[in-house]
């Protein structure tokens, strides 16, 4: 009987770890990176988990696949960010370039961070609405473009409408341990990661670019060819 109880006990106990570990929208020393689309006319909002920043994933991966989001509606605004109990931000924006935050700030995104997380609940993707909950969601703290008062100066934010043009949207992420820049992996750059959304809704951790063919390298091309056309002519 004694065994009967150990092994019933031992399940319950890999199942209570299992529930915990599928639990979304983390926050703690190391918490989710979220993802809000949100449409302010139709009062629309999901919230999505992309993992636990470095847990599931380091910003240095390449070409990693997150997740997959409903792009269907071309008027969503997307937020990307993240916070955690260390006093680290992560916040993405359209801008190549870092925007300018508030030392103030940082304490009112770990806020926004915890209260939306909160709002969406312990499943992913989560679906409410913008202006209820008492306004703790993504498009009542982060529809402004300033992230709860971390940013100033209005840096953009990105919606899904650059699909239709480009067929994908690219968002720059940025990286504030307290008030310092962290650039990531590439020191080159301001951002520290660049998370990219395509038409299927695959959103991927530093794709590669697409590199372009300069066209000096398209007219040599022609050049031989036209060569090789020659000479088998001549022959």
């Amino acid at each position: 009987m004694k065994k009967l109880f150990s092994v019933l006990a031992a399940v319950c106990l890999v199942f209570a770890v299992a529930g915990n570990a599928a639990a979304a929208f983390t926050y703690a020393s190391e918490s989710s990176l979220g993802l809000s689309t949100y449409n302010l006319d139709s009062n629309e909002e999901i919230g999505y988990d992309l993992g636990l920043l470095g847990v599931d994933f380091t910003l240095a991966d390449q070409d990693l696949l997150l997740g997959n989001i409903d792009t269907s509606d071309p008027a969503m605004g997307v937020a990307l960010y993240s916070s955690n109990s260390t006093w680290q931000s992560f916040v993405g924006t359209n801008n190549e370039y870092a925007p300018v935050i508030s030392g103030s700030g940082i304490i009112l995104m770990q806020g926004a961070t915890r209260e939306i997380f909160a709002t969406y609940g312990d499943v992913s993707p989560a679906t409410v609405a913008g202006t209820a909950n008492g306004g703790k969601t993504a498009s009542n703290y982060f529809a402004d473009g300033a992230y709860a008062g971390l940013l100033t100066g209005g840096y953009g934010m990105a919606s899904l409408a650059s699909l239709a043009i480009d067929g994908q949207v690219d968002i720059y992420l940025y990286q504030y341990d307290g008030n310092t820049l962290n650039t990531g992996f590439d020191a080159a750059t301001d951002y520290a990661a660049m998370v990219s959304i395509f038409d299927n809704g695959d959103v991927v951790l530093n794709a590669p670019s697409a590199v372009p063919v300069p066209a000096a390298v398209w007219l040599l091309g022609s050049g031989l060819l036209g060569l090789i056309g020659i000479r088998r002519k001549n022959a």
